[in-house]
């Protein structure tokens, strides 16, 4: 008698396990936001087109350039709206003259939206003499921003400061540090 009380108990908490298991998944699902600019894997089978050698320019409504992607090898998967980039060299145009260039291992296009990631070895030339360095790096398409959570190292040519959290505002040509800096001058 006692091995059936036991055998019905343990049912029943399998079963509340079940169900609370099932209402966890199904509330994150449908309920929590799903953040488009987290970096994708995409698996082989999903890619619909693959490129070597792409070079890839936006423009706005006056075909001025905004931006031109360099890449050695590309994938793009319509489903998913993400173009991947491996040895990337991002321009981003100021007039007819690109204002600043990144680099970096591999970038991600949301091609809806417009968003860039970078990430890998991340090295941005905004003028002659004036550098940085980091991780991985967002481009906002809609701020016109680029940002970055990671430790960032700027060299101004007199000067190298150290931070982390750090963002690019490309239209006000503001750039921020927002944690942890500390700058040491050379010479």
């Amino acid at each position: 008698m006692e091995k059936i009380k036991n055998l019905k108990l343990f049912g029943l908490i399998f079963f509340v396990f079940v169900l609370i298991s099932t209402i966890y998944i199904f509330f994150h699902r449908i309920f929590l936001p799903h953040h488009e600019n987290v970096p994708v894997k995409i698996p082989v089978e999903k890619i619909d087109i693959a490129i070597k050698n792409v070079h890839y320019i936006e423009t706005d409504k006056n075909f001025v350039k905004k931006w031109e992607i360099w890449a050695d090898n590309a994938n793009y998967n319509k489903e998913r709206n993400l173009s991947n980039f491996f040895n990337v060299k991002l321009l981003f145009f100021s007039g007819k003259e690109p204002s600043f260039t990144l680099t970096g291992d591999k970038g991600i296009l949301n091609t809806r939206t417009r968003n860039i990631e970078l990430a890998g070895n991340i090295k941005c030339t905004i003028r002659k003499g004036f550098s940085f360095t980091t991780n991985s790096l967002l481009y906002n398409a809609e701020n016109h921003e680029i940002s970055t959570r990671d430790r960032v190292t700027l060299n101004t040519g007199r000067m190298v400061i150290k931070g982390k959290i750090m963002s690019y505002d490309l239209t006000k040509k503001k750039l921020k540090l927002k944690k942890e800096i500390n700058a040491k001058t050379s010479g």
